[in-house]
């Protein structure tokens, strides 16, 4: 599934809030993994920073329907509740 803040509505707490929301809901003994687009690519750049900032790395390259993609996780240790 995919999540994404349409651009008018950035800035005001939506990503955030559905993170929290997936933490109440995802296991917490679990890694949480996401896909987004690679360093360089201007498609990514506000998700890599978002992820990071809430606590996901950089793990392995693949793609996504072809388009070169990261994957970004979050330690089961660093899971918010």
């Amino acid at each position: 599934c995919c999540m994404a803040v349409t651009p008018g509505y950035r800035r005001l707490g939506l990503a955030t809030g559905m993170l929290r929301l997936m933490d109440t809901i995802a296991d917490p003994a679990r890694d949480v993994c996401v896909i987004t687009f690679r360093e360089g690519d201007p498609l990514g750049t506000a998700a890599r920073a978002f992820y990071a900032a809430n606590g996901f790395v950089p793990a392995e390259m693949t793609t996504d329907n072809g388009h070169p993609c990261q994957v970004f996780v979050r330690r089961a240790a660093h899971a918010k509740g």
